[in-house]
């Protein structure tokens, strides 16, 4: 993985735009260590559901014999004991925005695929929870949202210690 050059964080709009360059993995991964190292307890109950990237075919039907299923949420929060049900979260890249000054068009934000969208009815029309998160700034506040938690004091730890997550 390239090596990200380390700029100074002095707002939740510097962590913003930084990530308009990251990849879904980085923001993923910056969220993944936000959580772990805000809730160590429930550390294990958010993970990864690998269902992108490359594969041989082999590995691929493999995967799917196995129960990979095409269209789930990149992350997944267990129930906890700050809420009863279930969290799927699709990461997508954020939307780079357009410089009307010199006429530089912006990057067109991640979009969901037809089985991901799918994905999202389901798991709603069924009692869970399922979000689509841009940026670790959204992530914080989707955590609070679903934990019912304040997020004020969060979003001042992600600006004051945003490269210990990175």
């Amino acid at each position: 993985m390239a090596k990200i050059k380390r700029v100074e964080v002095k707002s939740l709009q510097d962590i913003m735009a930084l990530e308009w360059d990251y990849s879904e993995a980085q923001i993923q991964h910056t969220c993944k260590m936000w959580f772990d190292k805000t809730f160590p307890e429930l550390a294990c109950l958010l993970f990864a559901a690998e269902n992108g990237g490359f594969r041989t075919p082999k590995a691929a039907a493999m995967a799917k014999y196995e129960g990979m299923v095409s269209g789930a949420p990149d992350l997944v929060l267990f129930p906890t004991k700050y809420n009863s049900w279930a969290l799927g979260i699709e990461m997508k890249r954020p939307r780079k925005p357009a410089n009307k000054q010199f006429n530089i068009k912006g990057r067109a934000p991640g979009v969901q695929s037809d089985e991901q969208m799918f994905w999202e009815e389901t798991c709603k029309a069924n009692g869970g929870a399922y979000v689509v998160c841009r940026s670790l700034v959204e992530f914080v506040e989707i955590i609070g949202d679903h934990f019912v938690l304040p997020t004020d004091e969060w979003k001042k730890d992600i600006v004051a210690n945003y490269w210990d997550y990175r």
